[in-house]
């Protein structure tokens, strides 16, 4: 790197300790004149996709402050992240709990989302690389692997990646897509429980690790949805197994018994006589067959079931209130309620209100505060600040994907981070990540 570029950074940050060294790259602890904590990064490789994340706030990943890419390096100041890894905390043996392990894999799917649809793949998805804050909260760190999606690519890495966490394809066998962060959560996850544990979440993980990509989830949303519908039929089967067996005890205690008083048990048994004929029996259908009913009709289509056929469960409709209104929302088509509507919001109760005209929103937003409330650990500040997160995240995947295709790069990033700025001051987001 240019030396003048090297010296203008040293003068504006303060190196503290070295935190990795390796043959193609440095990164260092550093702080800023204005006293604010920082992450240096040197990494001898360019078209990484730094570029792409600069200046974007993005809560699940490090802000991205500066990235300079000269003389076939890539320098990069990124917002320092500080808390305990997920690594460390395994170390330990202080293992996630079910409800804590379901918050952080919904965090992943829910960040990672938007940054899927920049086309970037991380790409290095492990115990080391996720910090946990207060309140559960996960942050992703270290895109020095990622990489940007080429479509209709045949095979793009040889032996990048974290043996054990990266998936078949990054070893050689095909192209990485975001299925192969899947694979990576789905092995980081299960690990961070505990190796008795054997609930719902078992089936999640096995679903995500298939060797085959195109037998994993097909992406994030499709994964986070699983999640949720799995810890709902969860719930719904031990409720059921509780109902029968109550069910069971009153038939027993209540139920009158049998009159056998009358009963001949010796009774001969009547067997028919040799000469007897017998008459095939001919039933009135047989003879002139109805017409078929509209419920009936071959021409009419069966009702679909609400539970994917991944769920691997009981094919039965769901509640409402349980399921249907829950995965409405996944259909994409989001922004129902134009942004100039929204204002600034400063309690959950009132930020559902937002969506008191769009049920399937609203549905959505109340199952997600019920999963932050029943964690216990998150506060109704910490709820609602990530409840606006995730509606300006949702709002900005709509945002990228309708923008023209003749923009070019600059004028994209340009309108990308005016939206942001618009939906930060709509929603009122005081805090940043």
């Amino acid at each position: 790197m240019d030396a003048k570029i090297t010296s203008y950074f040293e003068e504006i940050f303060q190196k503290i300790r070295l935190i990795k060294a390796g043959d193609k790259s440095e990164v260092w602890l550093a702080c800023e004149r204005s006293g604010r904590l920082v992450v240096l990064k040197r990494i001898a490789s360019t078209g990484l996709p730094y570029m792409t994340l600069k200046g974007k706030d993005y809560p699940l990943i490090p802000r991205i402050l500066y990235c300079i890419e000269d003389n076939g390096e890539t320098f990069v100041v990124e917002e320092y992240v500080q808390g305990e890894s997920l690594l460390d905390r395994i170390g330990r043996k202080a293992y996630l709990s079910e409800s804590d392990a379901e918050s952080v894999l919904l965090q992943l799917c829910e960040g990672l989302a938007p940054i899927h649809t920049q086309g970037i793949i991380h790409r290095d998805i492990k115990p080391s690389n996720l910090i946990l804050q207060s309140g559960c909260r996960i942050r992703l760190i270290d895109f020095d692997a990622a990489r940007i999606f080429k479509e209709h690519g045949s095979e793009d890495t040889t032996h990048l990646g974290t043996k054990g966490y990266a998936s078949p394809e990054q070893f050689g066998y095909g192209q990485t897509d975001e299925r192969s962060d899947i694979y990576s959560i789905g092995v980081t996850m299960e690990k961070s429980l505990s190796k008795e544990y054997s609930g719902y979440l078992t089936r999640i993980f096995a679903k995500c690790t298939e060797i085959d990509p195109n037998r994993r989830y097909r992406n994030v949303q499709e994964l986070r949805r699983a999640v949720i519908f799995r810890k709902a039929w969860a719930k719904r089967g031990k409720a059921a197994l509780l109902t029968a067996a109550i069910v069971s005890v009153m038939a027993c205690c209540f139920l009158p018994k049998p009159d056998v008083s009358n009963t001949l048990p010796n009774a001969p048994a009547i067997e028919p006589k040799d000469d007897t004929p017998t008459v095939p029996f001919t039933s009135k259908a047989e003879e002139s067959p109805a017409a078929p009913t509209p419920e009936t009709s071959a021409e009419t289509p069966a009702t679909q079931s609400l539970v994917p056929s991944d769920i691997g469960l009981i094919q039965e409709t769901a509640s409402p209130t349980s399921l249907t209104d829950l995965y409405a929302h996944d259909s994409h088509t989001l922004l129902t309620v134009k942004p100039e509507e929204t204002r600034s919001v400063e309690s959950v109760d009132t930020f559902l209100g937002e969506f008191k005209s769009d049920p399937e929103k609203l549905a959505y937003w109340q199952v997600r505060n019920d999963v932050y409330a029943a964690a216990a650990t998150m506060s109704e500040e910490e709820r609602l600040d990530t409840m606006k997160r995730g509606e300006r995240g949702l709002r900005l995947e709509a945002f990228i994907k309708n923008l023209p295709e003749t923009m070019t790069q600059e004028e994209r990033n340009r309108a990308i981070d005016e939206f942001i700025a618009e939906q930060n001051r709509l929603l009122g987001i005081k805090k940043f990540p």
